[in-house]
């Protein structure tokens, strides 16, 4: 009898501590996964309130950056399409010369639609200064544009297809082959002199609660009246420089630039396409930008041969490493 009544208390002591074990195990568990929601909750709160105020502070902006993207790949198209028919050469160069009859010329629209993106997107940044890439999502995509448009216009790394060439230099400078002709155009713009000229577009009136990018009308406010507003003038000349007359034939290099700074602008339009699952929505242009048929627009065929896709790879690239 007391053989069976130790077995007993054997078995239930030994079934005690399986439970207790057991129990301990499962108490463990249920902790760790409420302290894996618990820190699922909180990160998702974290990234809905940095989301909310991203939208709070840059929603607007991050919509007028597209439509100003996309307006500068449309403008470079419509001045492609023109500058590749003889009698829109024609048009072209006639419009700086009697615009500058009356005191200004036609550089200074060319000047908006390029600069509005980088001044829109510049504001984004700094209002986003804090951003963490990894809970603000869409920032990266702005982030990655920002730089590669500047990139475009202003680093080295993207015209080394040309470093062979004679009539390429980095820096404005003397014809190698022909000491007559004289300098030669500007092949970029200085990054920081861009910058400048960007930030030359934001403006903070009286009523205005942040920083903000001029209208069309209060650039041309500006523009057209360049004694009254020498400063502003001051900070655009180095654009200015570049885009007064600018003739792809006569500047192929910047003209490459250019097409490499629409190619970012209609990887941005494709990324937010693509954001929005439907890229007939709110975008229905081409995708990806004929880049070589663009390039021929220069009409310098030694310079611009490569295989198909080739300089669409470098522009790719540029924009790979702008983050």
């Amino acid at each position: 009898m007391n053989s069976v009544a130790i077995t007993v208390a054997m078995v239930s002591a030994i079934a005690a501590i399986l439970v207790a074990v057991i129990t301990r195990a499962q108490t463990r568990e249920t902790e760790r996964r409420r302290a894996e929601t618990a820190e699922r909750l909180a990160t998702l709160e974290r990234r809905y309130a940095r989301l909310e105020r991203l939208e709070t502070e840059t929603g607007p902006l991050r919509l007028y950056m597209y439509l100003c993207a996309r307006a500068s790949v449309r403008w470079l198209l419509t001045y492609s399409n023109a500058w590749k028919d003889e009698n829109g050469w024609q048009v072209l160069r006639a419009i700086p010369k009697a615009r500058k009859e009356h005191g200004y010329h036609t550089a200074g629209p060319m000047i908006y639609r390029l600069l509005r993106p980088l001044t829109v997107g510049g504001l984004i940044v700094h209002r986003m200064h804090d951003a963490d890439l990894a809970l603000d999502e869409p920032m990266v995509e702005i982030v990655r544009f920002h730089n590669a448009a500047y990139e475009m216009l202003t680093r080295e790394e993207i015209m080394k297809p040309f470093k062979e060439s004679p009539e390429y230099c980095f820096e404005s400078a003397w014809s190698a082959t022909d000491p007559n002709a004289g300098p030669r155009p500007f092949q970029r713009i200085r990054d920081s002199y861009l910058r400048w000229a960007a930030d030359a577009l934001s403006i903070k009136e009286e009523g205005d609660k942040d920083r903000r990018c001029m209208s069309h009308s209060e650039f041309l406010e500006r523009w057209e009246h360049p004694k009254r507003y020498r400063e502003f003038h001051g900070e655009l000349e180095p654009v200015t420089s570049v885009i007064d007359q600018f003739d792809p034939r006569d500047n192929p290099f910047f003209w490459f630039r250019l097409v490499g700074y629409a190619y970012a602008c209609t990887w941005y339009l494709h990324e937010i396409a693509t954001r929005a699952r439907s890229e007939k929505i709110i975008y229905n242009d081409r995708y990806p930008l004929a880049v070589e048929e663009l390039l021929e627009t220069a009409k310098h065929p030694e310079l611009f041969e490569r295989p198909t896709d080739g300089f669409r790879e470098e522009f790719k690239g540029i924009i790979r490493d702008a983050l």
